[in-house]
C-alpha cells in the first residue's frame, strides 16, 4: 500500500494504491489527509482480513440477488423457491435492482416500499416482499459485504387480520353431497372433520389412517415435503371420518398408497381441484368458501366441543398455543355462551338434517 503525489502542473491530488484477491487497487483524493486516513483504514483491512469491518461495495443489488440466489437457494424448499422467484422479479428487481449496495440504505428502503405499495402492491405482498429484501441483503451483511441490514429499521405495515371462515356442519355436508367422486367427498371430511391443511391432505396416505391420522409431510406445489412446522402430529379420527375413510376404502376402488390420489395414483394438483370440483360444488350451494376454511370448521367443532386450548393447537399443528388463540379467541369467547356439543354429534346432525330435506 502506498500514497503517491500527482499533479498535472495545475492541480495537487492524492493517489492510494493497494493489492486485493482482485489484483491491484486505487483510489484518488484531493486532500493528502483524506488519503492518509484511507490508506490507514485499508492496511487495518489488510491485518483483521475477512474480520474487518464492511465497506459497502458499488456491486448492483441484481447482482448480487443472482449470486445470492446460485449459492443459497439449493437449500430452500421448491416451494420457498417458487414463491420468492415470483416477489423478487415482479416488486424487488425491477423496482431497485440496479440501485447499488453501497446506496442501499433504509430511507431508500422505505421509499422503495411507498413506490410498489402505491403500484398496487397488496401491504400482504410488501411485508413478504420486505422479508424477502431483507433475508437478501441479511446475506451481504453475513458475508462482509454490509456493516448492517438496511431493512432492519424498516416495519412492516399494519395488516388487518379478518377472522377465519368457519362452515357450519350442514354446509360441509351439502358441500360433499355436490361431489362428483367418494374422494372428493373423503377429501372435504379430511378438512373439515380432521383440520388437515390441504396439502396435508393430499399427502396422507392409507398407512397413515387408522385410529388416528398421522400427519408428517405435505404436498405443495408439486413437491412432497415436511409439514408446515416440520413436526409430526396425530389427529383423531371422530366416527362420522371414520365411516366416510371406511366406506372408500370398501367401495371406492382404492389402488394407490395416498387417500386422495388422482387417476394414476399421483397427488392431485389442489389449484386444479380447486378449479374443476371445490368451486363448481360451492357454487351449485351458493356457498363462498375456500378449501382451507374447512381447516377453520375443525377448530371450531373442537371449541364448540369444550376443547382447551392446548389441545385445539396440538390437533391443529400449530407451533403454539398463542397461535390458535390469536385465530380463534372470538370462537373460545362464543363457546363459552352456548352449550357445548360434540363434533360426533354435530356432524351426525348435520346428516340427518341433510337427509330430511
Amino acid at each position: 500500500m502506498s500514497v503517491e503525489r500527482r499533479s498535472d502542473g495545475k492541480t495537487v491530488r492524492w493517489r492510494v494504491r493497494w493489492r486485493t484477491e482482485g489484483g491491484q487497487r486505487s483510489r484518488v483524493f484531493d486532500l493528502k489527509r483524506d488519503a492518509d486516513a484511507f490508506d490507514r483504514d485499508m492496511r487495518r483491512r489488510a491485518m483483521l482480513g475477512a474480520h474487518a469491518p464492511a465497506e459497502p461495495p458499488p456491486t448492483p443489488l441484481v447482482q448480487w440477488i443472482r449470486h445470492w440466489w446460485d449459492r443459497d437457494s439449493i437449500a430452500w424448499a421448491r416451494s420457498t423457491r417458487l414463491q420468492r422467484a415470483a416477489i423478487l422479479d415482479r416488486w424487488i428487481i425491477p423496482w431497485i435492482g440496479n440501485v447499488r449496495l453501497r446506496d442501499l440504505g433504509p430511507a431508500r428502503v422505505r421509499d422503495w416500499r411507498a413506490e410498489i405499495t402505491r403500484s398496487g402492491c397488496p401491504p400482504t405482498s410488501a411485508n413478504h416482499a420486505l422479508s424477502i429484501l431483507s433475508a437478501t441483503l441479511g446475506a451481504a451483511v453475513g458475508d462482509g459485504l454490509l456493516p448492517a441490514n438496511p431493512c432492519s429499521p424498516v416495519r412492516k405495515l399494519p395488516i388487518t387480520v379478518q377472522r377465519p371462515r368457519a362452515l357450519t356442519p350442514i354446509e360441509v355436508e351439502r358441500l360433499r353431497d355436490q361431489m362428483p367422486t367418494m374422494r372428493d367427498a373423503v377429501l372435504v371430511s379430511l378438512l373439515a372433520y380432521a383440520g388437515l391443511r390441504p396439502g396435508e391432505a393430499l399427502a396422507l396416505t392409507w398407512e397413515s389412517v387408522g385410529n388416528v391420522l398421522v400427519i408428517d409431510r405435505s404436498f405443495t406445489l408439486g413437491e412432497m415435503k415436511s409439514t408446515k412446522t416440520n413436526r409430526r402430529r396425530t389427529v383423531e379420527v371422530v366416527e362420522p371420518l371414520a365411516a366416510d375413510l371406511d366406506a372408500f376404502r370398501r367401495f371406492g376402488g382404492v389402488g394407490a398408497d395416498l387417500v386422495c390420489a388422482g387417476l394414476h395414483g399421483q397427488p392431485l394438483d389442489l389449484h386444479n381441484w380447486t378449479a374443476r370440483v371445490w368451486k363448481p360444488a360451492c357454487k351449485q350451494i351458493g356457498l363462498i368458501a375456500v378449501p382451507y376454511d374447512g381447516r377453520h370448521t375443525y377448530a371450531s367443532l373442537l371449541i364448540h366441543e369444550g376443547r382447551s386450548t392446548a389441545y385445539v393447537a396440538a390437533a391443529l399443528g400449530h407451533a403454539s398455543a398463542t397461535t390458535t388463540l390469536h385465530h380463534y379467541a372470538h370462537l373460545f369467547d362464543e363457546a363459552r355462551l352456548q352449550t357445548g356439543i360434540t363434533m360426533t354429534q354435530a356432524i351426525r346432525d348435520a346428516r340427518a338434517e341433510l337427509a330430511r330435506s
